[in-house]
């Protein structure tokens, strides 16, 4: 009797064993597969962005006409380099610099924290999918996820160096960056947003697509677009092959 309930325990353990190995190799398997598709996810929207091309260029300039609950947030021209690196951007009553260290606005020198905010931000929406799979990245492939009504395939985009910052990206059939959602953060979590930016009226440049009209939405846990926040369109988008010294001023101002 005995030996048969040690058979009985033996056997037990092994089934036990083999289950959680075959559920352990299934989930490697998975995580695996999710890998697989994100990197698929990222690598088709940077291919009809172009930018093996885009990165070519020192510099990019566009013409920025930005409206955030009913207020002109900005209207004038941004430059940058296409690695960030540095940034300009002089509108009708002030300037901002970034230089890769520093930024400034003038001629208030006190609002150089929110310039630098800002300048981040715009060009972070501008060339989201050259950025995609910087180093710090890490996506995680989400499949068909529903927003604003209709379904894209999205990945969930999180950042190494700031793993409380995300961004769930929507790409449309034709593979272009269509959509990102994302928590807009306040001074503390209940000024914190749900909102989306939604791509659109897409024009060419050299073999490479850019939209001229960003729209900005408040959005529900269910992906329902609940209202729309501001709008920028954009314009007069041209690439400079060589930055040169267009990005001194940047440098000078913060050295003064």
């Amino acid at each position: 009797m005995m030996r048969v309930f040690f058979c009985v325990l033996l056997l037990t353990t092994l089934v036990s064993c083999g289950t959680e190995k075959t559920k352990q190799n299934e989930d490697v398997s998975q995580a695996g597969a999710n890998k697989n598709d994100a990197n698929d996810f990222v690598e088709r929207i940077e291919s009809i962005h172009n930018k093996k091309l885009f990165m070519e260029y020192d510099a990019i300039q566009f013409d920025l006409n930005l409206n955030f609950k009913g207020k002109q947030k900005f209207s004038g021209r941004v430059y940058m380099t296409t690695d960030g690196q540095q940034i300009q951007a002089k509108g009708e009553r002030k300037e901002m610099y970034w230089n890769g260290k520093k930024a400034m606005i003038l001629p208030d020198t006190a609002e150089s924290l929110k310039a630098r905010s800002a300048l981040f931000t715009w060009t972070h929406f501008f060339a989201a999918p050259y950025k995609l799979s910087e180093q710090s990245t890490k996506h995680h492939y989400l499949g068909p996820t529903k927003l604003g009504g209709d379904k894209y395939l999205a990945s969930k985009m999180t950042f190494a160096n700031s793993p409380d910052d995300s961004y769930v990206l929507y790409k449309g059939d034709n593979d272009l960056l269509v959509a990102m959602t994302y928590i807009s953060k306040g001074r503390n979590k209940k000024e914190s947003e749900p909102r989306a930016i939604t791509y659109e009226a897409f024009t060419d440049l050299e073999g490479i697509p850019f939209a001229t009209q960003w729209n900005f939405w408040s959005r529900d846990e269910d992906g329902n677009l609940d209202k729309l926040l501001g709008s920028a369109s954009l314009g007069n988008i041209r690439f400079m092959k060589k930055a040169g010294d267009s990005f001194n001023l940047a440098a000078s101002s913060n050295d003064r």
